[in-house]
């Protein structure tokens, strides 16, 4: 299994003291979360609750800070919907942690109403402030993520891949970079094909631009297909354009990146003669090729 190379050290598992995800309904007992939810039904509101003890002494070490007085946040992310393309992963919970208060409980109701297809939970440490006497491979950008635990249960045939998505400031996150006024940025390695999908990207919409945020929270659908279309298109034009001789789609399993990539060009071109086609269509009419990526991406409701 490929790993992803981070540019800064990161905390490990074993620095990390996780309760584990517990699940029912609310107002009864919770019991371990498991990968499907049976029985479930629109009308049943869900409690999720989970929880995290930092080492810091451990922590600080192998994030090479030599002193514990870094700070850093808990943060849980709830998210759901099907297919590739599922809905946004909102932000429900966070919790300060500093040297002096190490742990965080989580626990959260989620309307189910507002679910679709499956439950999705993200537990995240991020810095918050970096230590004084960080090394040349710490941590020292604010929002810089340093742990992620995951959760994924199916409530109702969904698909079998998963389009994570935060809302995140980019001034705060990427201040003076490039993309910093962006309204959205897809984290990926063109590298990494084999890995999970889930795991291997994330797309990151600026809480910044208020309106934007606002639009593409509530489903809006040129908004939406405009993002989820641009990123499929970046995507597969930049594997396409980096892999011409060798390139197999076929080798990819579900769910990991090439397998999505897979689906998203056998839905743009479902009549085009595999990669060299595709290449050549890409080098001929990139435009045509970026629109075809973004009209896939249309999920909304034209009436």
């Amino acid at each position: 299994m490929s790993r992803i190379a981070y540019p800064f050290l990161r905390i490990p598992d074993e620095a990390i003291e996780f309760t584990g995800w517990h699940i029912g309904d609310v107002g009864l007992p919770l019991f371990p979360a498991t990968e499907i939810l049976e029985d479930w039904d629109y009308a049943r509101d869900l409690t999720l609750s989970g929880s995290v003890t930092v080492d810091w002494e451990a922590a600080s070490s192998a994030i090479g800070f030599g002193d514990g007085d870094w700070l850093a946040l808990a943060q849980l992310s709830i998210g759901t919907g099907q297919g590739h393309l599922p809905r946004l992963v909102r932000n429900v919970a966070s919790h300060r942690l500093s040297k002096d208060s190490t742990s965080a409980l989580f626990e959260v109701v989620v309307p189910g109403q507002s679910l679709s297809a499956q439950l999705i939970a993200r537990l995240d440490i991020i810095l918050l402030e970096s230590s004084v006497s960080a090394s040349e491979l710490s941590p020292v950008a604010k929002g810089s993520r340093l742990w992620r635990e995951e959760l994924d249960v199916i409530i109702e045939d969904g698909g079998n891949a998963r389009f994570p998505v935060s809302s995140i400031s980019f001034q705060a996150a990427f201040a003076d970079k490039p993309h910093q006024f962006a309204p959205w940025y897809v984290d990926w390695r063109p590298e990494d094909l084999f890995g999970d999908f889930s795991s291997k990207v994330v797309l990151y919409v600026n809480s910044d631009e208020e309106l934007f945020l606002e639009r593409f929270m509530q489903g809006e659908r040129l908004t939406v297909q405009a993002v989820l279309g641009g990123v499929a298109a970046q995507m597969c034009s930049t594997v396409l354009l980096h892999n011409t001789d060798e390139l197999d789609f076929d080798v990819f399993e579900e769910g990991s990146v090439g397998g999505v990539l897979r689906h998203w060009l056998h839905q743009a071109f479902p009549d085009e003669g595999g990669v060299a086609s595709l290449v050549r269509l890409l080098h001929n009419d990139p435009g045509a090729f970026n629109a075809a990526m973004i009209a896939v991406a249309d999920m909304g409701d034209r009436s």
